[in-house]
């Protein structure tokens, strides 16, 4: 559970998935990536892995998840590893109480007297486009289904600091360098809804290590999660985490000293009103240098229609 201030609480740390993580399977199977119609990251396997049911609700007090929750993430984490050990090998597990039903899975990584965090989380809920039932749900119990879609959140984070107690991570702080990005409300009574820079922050970081003759969408590289400068990872493998971990690095040296310019020029505007023409934007694309433009010689999404008439996008190539 990250909290408002930025603090990553780790309360149980399940040692039979951290075991498993820790086997290097016989094979390397395949996978794609691709985005959902929502802008969801999520990888296609060859082969349907199988999600048992668990308890839908979870009480926030207890550390610990029900057996049953246990027993699915072990089932799931076994079969994702198995089938190619890229995606969470190496990593330790991590019970959040607050989202039981993402179960996340997170390394520390060092650079330059920084440290960052790299952190994944994957949805075990139940999608009816994309599930086959094995058995129907109830109010109580989530779906027992198969899949071959696994929806992914992957991402590096810097650390202020981190927690330990006999040995073991408690805690950790993220840095939270970026001020409160609530702007105000719109609509009026039972309408009302709130406003964020988030997303215009994260255009804003994303389009500016971006060349204007590549479209990423809907790929952001650089977000602002939990008013956090964050990375958001496409490759999987241990050596795209730490390449990761280096354009990160890059990448908030040059916005931590501009970020209030960035973040007055961006409240200034109607809510998305993101341009390149910003002149803050302007200002910082000029010493942008030419070595970020060549990061993204290869990058290609393609966009097609699923069996739904929806779009959705692969990725062809990623960076470097």
């Amino acid at each position: 559970m990250i909290l408002p201030t930025g603090r990553l609480q780790i309360g149980h740390s399940d040692p039979n998935v951290n075991a498993e993580l820790r086997t290097t399977p016989e094979t390397s199977g395949a996978y794609s990536s691709h985005f959902s119609q929502n802008e969801e990251y999520f990888i296609r396997l060859p082969e349907p892995i199988e999600v048992p049911a668990f308890p839908v609700h979870h009480e926030l007090g207890k550390r610990a998840p029900h057996p049953d929750l246990a027993e699915a993430v072990r089932s799931v984490t076994a079969q994702v590893h198995r089938n190619n050990g890229d995606i969470l090998g190496g990593l330790t597990h991590l019970f959040d109480p607050s989202s039981s039903a993402r179960p996340a899975y997170f390394r520390l990584y060092r650079m330059q007297e920084i440290t960052y965090l790299y952190l994944v989380r994957i949805d075990l809920t139940y999608r009816p486009r994309r599930s086959v039932l094995v058995e129907r749900t109830t109010s109580a119990r989530t779906a027992h289904h198969r899949t071959n879609d696994i929806f992914i959140e992957s991402d590096l984070f810097p650390i202020l600091e981190v927690e330990t107690e006999d040995n073991k991570i408690r805690s950790m702080a993220l840095e939270q360098s970026i001020s409160d990005t609530w702007i105000g409300e719109t609509g009026r009574g039972y309408m009302r809804a709130g406003m964020w820079l988030d997303r215009d922050l994260t255009k804003f970081f994303s389009r500016l290590f971006t060349p204007p003759s590549v479209q990423t969408y809907p790929y952001f590289p650089f977000t602002c999660k939990y008013r956090t400068i964050a990375h958001s990872v496409l490759g999987l493998r241990e050596n795209d985490r730490r390449r990761g971990v280096q354009l990160l690095n890059r990448a908030r040296a040059i916005l931590l000293p501009a970020l209030r310019e960035i973040e007055d020029s961006l409240r200034s505007v109607r809510q998305n009103g993101f341009s390149e023409d910003n002149p803050a934007f302007v200002r910082l694309k000029r010493s942008i240098s030419a070595d970020w433009t060549r990061l993204w010689d290869n990058f290609s999404v393609r966009m097609y229609l699923n069996e739904e008439e929806e779009r959705e996008f692969e990725l062809e190539h990623g960076l470097f």
